[in-house]
């Protein structure tokens, strides 16, 4: 085989080589990192935003690591207005591409237990004020 011949094909395995991807681990939140989900997913809820930032999270959910090395930029001025280990925390979950469904699915989990207490106090509500209609009748 003559030399020119040889030094192409280790140049195109060295190049089929360099785009490879390594597999993705199953991503297992911590239970710092689950606080931090959790404490977001109770922010995003309570402020009525659920749609908004479910439909951001799918929509971003190719570019979560660049996202995460944005966030590694930011820092120095996020740290004056945010906990730095919670933000490095956060910055260090979203690397991991499944990170996100994880996110949708505790701010989907937390808008359920959110409108199940809305419809239960309304629920009370509504039977407190019929007896009360009861004793004055």
């Amino acid at each position: 085989m003559p030399e020119s011949e040889r030094g192409w094909r280790k140049l195109k395995r060295r190049i089929s080589e360099a785009f490879r991807v390594e597999p993705e681990k199953p991503f297992e939140p911590t239970v710092r990192q689950r606080e931090i989900i959790d404490k977001l997913a109770d922010w995003v809820v309570r402020r009525r935003l659920t749609l908004p930032a479910v439909m951001f999270l799918e929509s971003m959910t190719p570019l979560n690591y660049l996202g995460s090395q944005v966030l590694v930029f930011f820092h120095p001025f996020v740290a004056a207005f945010l906990s730095s280990a919670d933000y490095n925390e956060f910055q260090q979950m979203l690397e991991y591409r499944e990170s996100i469904p994880v996110i949708i699915q505790a701010i989907e989990d937390c808008e359920t237990k959110f409108v199940a207490k809305k419809k239960q106090r309304k629920s009370s509500k509504s039977s407190e004020g019929s007896k009360a209609d009861d004793t004055k009748a």
